[in-house]
């Protein structure tokens, strides 16, 4: 049933991807370092979109502390490279 549904979660990955470029684009500062714009935006959604999740999961899945933290410590690394990443790739129009 699950693999049959998967499809959605892909939907999902191309959603908040573009998303973020969307809002990324759209907060863009010239003159500042695109690398450290891109990462600074990458922690904040990090913390955004993890630290939502998580909070609002606790209380419907009874697991460890610990397994609750390594999510949110992995998401939020996760979530900075692709943001330094997108800083490094996106290109402004002139």
């Amino acid at each position: 049933m699950m693999m049959s549904l998967r499809w959605w979660s892909y939907l999902g990955y191309l959603l908040v991807g573009l998303l973020s470029v969307c809002i990324y684009s759209k907060g863009y500062e010239s003159g500042k370092s695109a690398a450290g714009q891109g990462i600074r935006f990458g922690f904040f959604m990090g913390l955004f979109f993890w630290g939502g999740q998580l909070l609002l999961s606790y209380p419907y899945m009874p697991l460890p502390n610990h397994i609750y933290l390594n999510w949110f410590a992995i998401g939020k690394f996760e979530f900075t490279l692709l943001g330094f990443i997108l800083g490094m790739l996106h290109k402004p129009r002139a």
